[in-house]
């Protein structure tokens, strides 16, 4: 595996959006780590790059090395923090699309859905007695910050704040039902995005060299 200048700035790129997501970590640590990465796992990089579909094979690696870093930042913020990386609230769309009804419609804030409490206490720290306030901070700051067009955002408020049928809010908008689904996928996405993404998952190799695990 040759470390080319190309190569060299893909991770660059992807450590920026680490970073975006981890402020409080130091850019160049999660970019050193990347590059620490990559040059650890030659021949898991030369599959990725020889791949017989190139955007295929760099897709796999930005992935792999994004995976990586986000790892590395989340155990240096939970040690900054003090407290440990399976203690951190991560969220899904499922889960999103449980908080937004009360995001978008305060009446509904005071409580969990009827019988979604089970989901909302499962992907919380458990050292918190009622996450239900804190996901609806996050939520909500998340949706503030995201980057949606002024169309999604209606179509969120139509379909979760004011709990609209998907074929009302394909109406409204005149589009097709497939394409308002997307939309509204598109925006769950973002959020979720911005909240930091879903929980990763473990590295497969452990790999004591590069502290993937």
């Amino acid at each position: 595996m040759d470390y080319t200048d190309e190569l060299d700035a893909v991770i660059h790129g992807l450590a920026r959006q680490v970073h975006r997501q981890f402020r409080m970590v130091p850019f160049d640590d999660i970019f050193q780590h990347g590059r620490t990465w990559v040059l650890s796992h030659p021949q898991r990089v030369t599959d990725y790059l020889e791949d017989e579909d190139a955007k295929r094979g760099w897709r796999k690696l930005s992935t792999a090395t994004t995976k990586a870093m986000q790892r590395m930042a989340r155990s240096e913020k939970a040690f900054s923090s003090g407290y440990r990386p399976e203690d951190e609230a991560f969220y899904n769309a499922a889960l999103v699309e449980l908080v937004l009804p009360a995001v978008l419609n305060p009446e509904l804030a005071d409580a969990p859905p009827q019988g979604e409490q089970h989901e909302i206490r499962g992907a919380h720290d458990p050292a918190q007695s009622d996450p239900w306030p804190v996901h609806l901070a996050d939520v909500g700051r998340a949706l503030r910050l995201s980057e949606l067009s002024v169309r999604q955002r209606g179509m969120l408020a139509l379909r979760y704040g004011s709990h609209r049928p998907l074929a009302v809010v394909a109406a409204v908008y005149e589009v097709g039902i497939p394409e308002a689904e997307a939309e509204l996928h598109d925006a769950l996405r973002r959020i979720v995005a911005r909240l930091g993404g879903e929980r990763p998952a473990p590295c497969p190799r452990a790999c004591e060299e590069c502290r993937c695990s």
